[in-house]
């Protein structure tokens, strides 16, 4: 090529080349892009951020003012409302600040984001917290929460309460957050995040009744087993207080006041607190009796009893004995071993006598 065309061409390559860096300058610091940059700097630069970018960046162009701050009132309420300050507590918090503003939230990977539905927008939201879901089926490191917050993951409704615990804050579905806040019972009651937790319930006194009388070993054995831990949403109680929770939510359940939701958990109550004492007594129980049986608790207070257990008549009585907790709660215990053993579905139920 001739000079006078090296020179044309030199001449539209360095037009080309300030168009571009036009472009560069533009996409770092217009302001249209300031709040993607201001995220990437805040959180994490991990693969669920990049496809959010790649999700968002498209339509940035056409982010309104009003979504703009939308997406402020997040950050700020998240900021404001989720920082961890103590731990085994329970903080309430009102979502109207953000309730109806076009994005739900989602967590995914431990990064929080703002997504309209669909996943037509998805932002990633700075927050200083690891947030879950806790409800009855387990912990979940990823869930949903609609644009009303009311339900989580189309499927629960979302608690007006959140849990903290080992540093991690818990949504919670409303039948739990019903439990933790002692709306059902003290015995699984938290304290409020910021103050002092009160005394959990223990065993003041305990007789025994029966007739024959009892020798050391036996009597070791029925406190050992009111005192061994029983694992129930996330924590460990006795089970002592989890037979006070029984007779508690039964009352609730015979005065027809047991909501649906927690009328699941308490079948899964009664039928794991059932498997329970099969594991804890085992065959070396089962041996000392001549039939092969399987055991029953039967508690019961003021005039109201349960049973849990997976065992059918005819019984063979092996210990009762009253005992007294911490709270005054006067509660007889029944212990039985049964000749036949039955499945779970076929002895849970929530009839109480």
């Amino acid at each position: 090529m001739n000079k006078r065309g090296d020179e044309h061409w030199g001449t539209i390559s360095t037009l080309v080349l300030i168009f571009i860096a036009m472009i560069v300058i533009f996409f770092v610091y217009s302001d249209s892009f300031a709040e993607v940059k201001e995220g990437f700097v805040k959180i994490a630069d991990t693969e669920a951020i990049k496809k959010a970018y790649s999700k968002t960046i498209g339509e940035e162009s056409t982010l309104t003012e009003e979504e703009k701050k939308i997406i402020d009132e997040f950050n700020l309420f998240f900021r404001n409302n989720f920082a961890v300050i103590d731990d085994d507590c329970i903080k309430e918090i009102n979502f109207n600040a953000i309730k109806e503003k076009g994005f739900g939230v989602r967590v995914r990977d431990g990064d929080i984001f703002a997504e309209k539905k669909g996943k037509a927008r998805v932002y990633p939201l700075s927050v200083s917290s690891r947030l879950a879901f806790l409800n009855l089926d387990g912990g979940a490191d990823g869930f949903f929460i609609d644009e009303e917050f009311e339900n989580v993951n189309d499927r629960y409704e979302l608690g007006d309460v959140v849990y903290v615990k080992d540093r991690k804050i818990n949504f919670l579905d409303r039948a739990t957050a019903a439990e933790f806040s002692g709306e059902l019972s003290d015995v699984t009651q938290k304290k409020l995040c910021g103050t002092e937790r009160g005394e959990r319930l223990s065993i003041a006194n305990i007789e025994f009744e029966d007739v024959k009388g009892i020798n050391p070993e036996e009597a070791r054995d029925i406190i050992a087993y009111l005192n061994d831990d029983f694992s129930y949403l996330g924590e460990d109680y006795q089970i002592h207080e989890m037979i006070k929770y029984l007779l508690d939510l039964g009352g609730l359940y015979k005065d027809g006041q047991l909501e649906k939701e927690n009328e699941r958990k308490h079948l899964f109550l009664i039928n794991s607190m059932g498997k329970h004492v099969e594991e804890y007594f085992g065959e070396e129980y089962r041996g000392r009796f001549s039939i092969n049986g399987c055991w029953n608790v039967i508690a019961s207070i003021e005039g109201l009893s349960t049973v849990y257990g997976y065992g059918l008549a005819p019984d063979l009585l092996y210990r009762s004995a009253m005992i007294t907790l911490s709270d005054g709660s006067a509660i007889r215990i029944i212990m039985l071993v049964k000749g036949e053993c039955l499945p779970a579905s076929k002895t849970t139920s929530l009839e109480y006598f």
